[in-house]
């Protein structure tokens, strides 16, 4: 019986202290902030979302800028045989052609494009938050399921040794059958969880990997342990953060700038381009001749061309204002649905570590004392542990569904409310 209880001591108290120290002192613990770090440097989809950035920055360059010029070689020879320099109205001929857009045009192009830059620089940002809420995800996970597997391993222990103390009181006829049979039962249940959590913790193992562009079967070193952070902003900040950050409404504003600026460069297109062309004339014994030429395009066409042009863009510029109202509205009601999603957790995660927990262990350790000495009857010790295990699994569940909203938090906010948070 001693031994049974020193076991028990054992699971509950000393194990779990080594486990803390051993978060706090082994260096080949992986924190949260060093992959993350890693995500942001390695990740395939950051990497090519920055080749765009590049792309957008090169063409911003060359949008606006005038046409190149074109060079023409030109002959015009009289008659049949080849009469240049012999008759006066044959020549060879060199003529430079430059067309010239009305100037707004211009301008507008690459403002137009400019904006455009702007939105591949915000859709960067967002692809890095949404990575790095993946990876805050993957990782969370990854935390559960190794501390899920860590905790059912060590209480198979415990009913192993229960197993054996029910065995002993029913040889002695003490205690019956059916004792020793459901302790053996909820060991294979035991078992079967341990099964399941070992096939969760290999495909989080998995997605952490895939995030990281390595193979699904790299080994990673343990997690080192989650602790809540508070969350340093109340919610009225986080609106005007997202009002002023958040990539997802800084693109949709800038859509509306962009679609103001398409609707001007519609009604531009009525204007006429030019075309200038200047050329010098090779007649061999007679004195060379020049011409020049001026163009005008003339948009005789504008009824159902340039009409419709107009048209578009404006129903562009309204379905971007809606778009932007939209993407404002529900970007504030996301952020107040896990603001106080996070609050709940948090306030779950407390109740669990300061109050529930403890209150099941010694729950657990009365009842496994009462049972040695036969004051309470075997179902009600089962009960006591399954409830322990139960509870201590939701703590680290809490914890890590506390850090996939803090993620989702600061996406939608575009505050690394993570990195933010106080302990």
């Amino acid at each position: 019986m001693k031994k049974l209880l020193w076991i028990v001591y054992a699971v509950l108290v000393l194990v779990p202290s080594v486990t803390m120290a051993g978060e706090g002192t082994t260096q080949d613990r992986f924190t949260l902030n060093e992959y993350i770090a890693e995500v942001l440097k390695a990740n395939p989809g950051i990497k090519s979302m920055q080749a765009q950035v590049t792309a957008s920055e090169a063409k911003y360059h060359y949008t606006g800028v005038i046409p190149d010029p074109s060079l023409m070689f030109k002959i015009n020879n009289m008659g049949t045989q080849y009469s240049v320099g012999q008759d006066p109205m044959s020549y060879f001929a060199i003529e430079l052609d430059q067309q010239i857009p009305f100037p707004a045009k211009l301008h507008l192009e690459s403002e137009i494009s400019y904006k455009e830059l702007q939105i591949s620089r915000q859709l960067l940002k967002q692809q890095e938050l949404d990575i790095q809420a993946q990876a805050v995800s993957a990782f969370s996970d990854y935390y559960y399921n190794t501390e899920s597997l860590l905790l059912l391993e060590q209480y198979v222990k415990v009913i192993d040794t229960v197993i054996g103390t029910a065995r002993q009181r029913y040889e002695t006829g003490i205690a019956s059958q059916q004792d020793l049979l459901r302790a053996m039962l909820e060991q294979s249940r035991l078992e079967e969880r341990i099964e399941l959590a070992g096939f969760e913790l290999q495909r989080s193992i998995a997605r952490m990997n895939g995030l990281l562009g390595k193979a699904p079967d790299m080994r990673l070193p343990a997690p080192a342990g989650l602790k809540p952070v508070v969350i340093g902003y109340d919610k009225e900040a986080l609106y005007d953060s997202a009002e002023d950050t958040s990539p997802e409404i800084s693109i949709a504003k800038i859509g509306v700038e962009k679609s103001r600026l398409e609707l001007s460069q519609s009604k531009w297109s009525y204007a006429p381009d030019l075309d200038i062309g200047a050329g010098i004339m090779f007649r061999g014994i007679y004195p060379p001749g020049w011409e020049g030429q001026i163009g005008i395009s003339l948009p005789l066409y504008f009824w159902t061309k340039q009409r419709y042009m107009v048209k578009a863009a404006d129903a562009g510029m309204t379905a971007a204002k809606q778009n932007e109202d939209s993407t404002e509205k529900t970007a504030l009601a996301r952020i107040d649905a896990a603001y106080q999603e996070a609050q709940t957790t948090y306030s779950l995660i407390d109740l669990y570590s300061n109050k529930i927990v403890p209150q099941a262990a010694l729950t657990f350790s009365s009842a496994i004392s009462s049972y040695t000495t036969g004051r309470v009857d075997f179902l009600t010790t089962m009960d006591a542990l399954l409830m322990l295990i139960d509870y201590k699994q939701l703590l680290y569940k809490r914890t890590a569904e506390y850090y996939k909203t803090l993620a989702r938090l600061s996406v939608l906010s575009g505050v690394d409310l993570i990195k933010a948070g106080k302990e």
